[in-house]
């Protein structure tokens, strides 16, 4: 293979495969130009219409390639190294992975560094080539590692602040992509780091835009009296103050923090944040970033806090989600989004742990089979044994042709029909038009045990509306609807309908299984949630830019918003800077030793003793800032920090065993913020 390889880069060999990959976008150019054609006059072209009907070079160069891979496979599983390829071996020197490197070769070689690339020059046909073999490598249809497509070349040659500006400005045209929209030449620090540099762009931008208005009032208006000086400033605090400043109440974190972010412009919401915590308990903090850090620690606490019927937790996978059809008002969820758009955009790592196909639902990605298995695999594993079950699903399972889900006091079967019509948030982004309420039809309702009642919004046209459970015993309660007040009512986001009495749901059978299982799977994923997701979704794109996530997928979305789980000590070590102390310092020296022992979690606690979070950032521990100094206190008092400047105090014990057993009680007792 590494001799294969090398042959490639002699210079006949790149020759003709310039001339291949040149052949190949001429073709591409021709076929899309023809097909932008019109063909309906009376008496079309014959030519044009074959050239419209026949398949593109580029998809007949992926067919080939696909059964080559195919049959390789296959003649694999007949040799001795059968079992690495079922354990998830991969296929090494495929025509597919050769074409790729000879593909990255000649774009390498004809890349003249800028960043619009002509689609059809060499450059620009290598790298749609690549593109398609990524797009079918997802879709599982050639097995080519990820690694493969990455150009850390590229990326070196790049001016990192040059390239995001120019993203940010671009406009996409038929004959010329940019080069970052070729995701795949990129690893995830790569792309993280123009994510975080677009959004210092804006942030610059916003900024100065302040100061300059700032700078003109002075100028035009040196002479005023204080009283006018204090209209002025209430009048033009949107337009010209540097900072959005949040102050919060540490028992009242959300409510604060929304109270405050209520009616803000987009211009000020796009400025650095500076959050103040604790003023009232006389706490006095520097947010130099740990104070923001305790701040979002905190606000997501106090989200997923079963209370506050923001979000719910799976408790086997332990990731959240929203809850559906709660009574909690859609406007919290759009704060809330704005929220989570506020740390991603100041670069802060959220303590958050969301399913995939959240941060796809972000992205206007659709989702699959996968997604589901991996938020919900208890749920994902009955319906698979319900699809793939041999005998009668009618007789066997018994199970109504309802999605059922616990709200607001109730346990719910409703009907599964799409209650959103075919629509939308992409749709409503892209009309401007406002979403109507979701029609839920409840087909039964019965008590949930672990949650009282709750009371339903009231609508325009009545007064509130209890929900009263049927005094019924459970069996009756389940064979029909419960009888309301009224049969019509709103809660947010949804048009709530009760089914009439004696009116059933149909039985899930053999013939309608499958239709079944796709339309549970929507309503788990969108249609159950969507009000929700979308008023969050409305509130996140109030500061977020779409074009500077456009260069993520999920995968990295997720590793920029939730960081690591995994603490790298070592990497902790290099980082780390020491005040009063040096690196070989016996305490600091005890200090790792002892450190190094801890199990993970331990180790996890101590860095959200010293940090205010126990995530680590996507570009790893190296980017912390973790700084150990020494402290005048008495060698028999505790070890300390503070989380606003990442710095861990430690008293000068006398010996290892003495600072094991003082660090030891700091982290059981640790209470966070300004902790001494």
């Amino acid at each position: 293979m590494a001799k294969l390889l090398d042959k490639f880069e002699q210079e006949p060999a790149l020759r003709v495969a310039r001339r291949l990959v040149r052949a190949i976008g001429a073709r591409t150019c021709l076929e899309e130009t023809l097909s932008a054609c019109d063909v309906t006059d009376a008496k079309p072209d014959p030519r044009l219409q074959i050239w419209k009907t026949s398949c593109s070079i580029r998809e007949s160069i992926i067919d080939l390639l696909v059964q080559e891979e195919q049959s390789v496979r296959l003649a694999v599983l007949k040799t001795r190294y059968r079992d690495d390829l079922r354990h998830g071996g991969e296929l090494v020197g495929t025509t597919s992975i050769v074409w790729l490197e000879w593909l990255r070769k000649c774009f390498l070689k004809e890349w003249d560094g800028s960043l619009h690339i002509n689609r059809w020059s060499v450059a620009g046909s290598a790298l749609e080539l690549m593109e398609d073999l990524w797009k079918h490598r997802g879709r599982g249809q050639l097995d080519m590692p990820a690694k493969l497509f990455a150009c850390s070349t590229v990326f070196g040659a790049l001016d990192v602040d040059k390239a995001a500006q120019d993203w940010l400005s671009y406009k996409p045209g038929p004959n010329v992509r940019h080069l970052l929209s070729f995701k795949f030449l990129f690893d995830t620090r790569a792309m993280t780091l123009l994510v975080r540099t677009s959004h210092h762009i804006l942030m610059r931008h916003a900024y100065n835009e302040a100061d300059a208005v700032l700078h003109l009032r002075r100028r035009t208006m040196p002479q005023v009296n204080l009283q006018d000086v204090v209209y002025l400033d209430r009048r033009l605090r949107a337009a010209q103050d540097h900072y959005i400043v949040l102050k919060i109440n540490r028992q009242s974190v959300l409510s604060d923090a929304f109270d405050q972010l209520w009616h803000r412009e987009r211009r000020e919401l796009l400025r650095p944040l500076r959050v103040r915590m604790g003023i009232d308990e006389g706490e006095i903090g520097h947010d130099l970033g740990g104070v923001q850090i305790e701040f979002f620690k905190l606000a997501c606490q106090e989200a997923f806090n079963p209370a506050y019927s923001l979000f719910s937790v799976d408790p086997q996978t332990r990731l959240g989600w929203f809850q559906p059809a709660t009574m909690v008002p859609l406007y919290k969820y759009q704060l809330f989004g704005l929220l989570f758009a506020l740390a991603i955009y100041n670069g802060i790592t959220l303590p958050v742990s969301f399913p995939l196909v959240f941060y796809k639902k972000l992205l206007f990605q659709s989702s699959s089979e996968a997604d589901l298995i991996e938020g919900w695999p208890s749920l994902a594993r009955s319906l698979q044994h319900l699809q793939l079950h041999q005998g009668s699903v009618e007789e066997d399972f018994a199970r109504d042709y309802v999605y059922s889900f616990d709200a607001n006091g109730l346990h719910l079967d409703v009907n599964m029909d799409d209650p959103w019509d075919g629509w939308s948030i992409w749709d409503k982004i892209k009309t401007g038009k406002s979403m109507s309420l979701g029609r839920l039809k409840v087909m039964r309702q019965y008590p949930d045990k672990h949650h009282p009642a709750l009371k339903s919004t009231p609508s325009a046209q009545s007064a509130t509306h209890k929900l009263p459970l049927s005094t019924d015993d459970q069996t009756q309660s389940r064979t029909r609807a419960h009888e309301y007040h009224q049969n019509r009512f709103e809660w947010p986001g949804w048009k709530v309908e009760v089914a009439n009495p004696g009116e059933l749901p149909q039985p899930v059978t053999n013939d309608n299984r499958q239709n079944f299982v796709s339309s549970y799977s929507k309503w788990v994923i969108d249609w159950s949630i969507r009000p929700q997701f979308n008023a969050f979704a409305k509130g996140f794109y109030s500061v977020m830019n779409l074009r500077s996530l456009a260069l993520l997928n999920a995968d990295q979305f997720r590793t920029l918003v939730e960081g690591h789980n995994h603490l790298d000590i070592e990497a902790l070590q290099r980082a780390t800077t020491y005040n009063h102390y040096t690196a070989t310092s016996p305490v600091v020296r005890w200090f790792w030793e002892v450190v190094k022992a801890y199990p993970q979690g331990k180790q996890k606690q101590l860095l959200e003793f010293v940090t205010a979070s126990s995530r680590i950032p996507v570009n790893g521990a190296e980017s912390l800032i973790f700084v150990i100094e020494r402290s005048d206190s008495e060698t028999s008092a505790l070890p300390g920090s503070s989380t606003c400047f990442g710095t861990l105090r430690l008293p000068e014990y006398e010996s290892k065993e003495v600072l094991a057993s003082k660090l030891n009680i700091a982290l059981e007792h640790s209470l966070g913020f300004g902790q001494a």
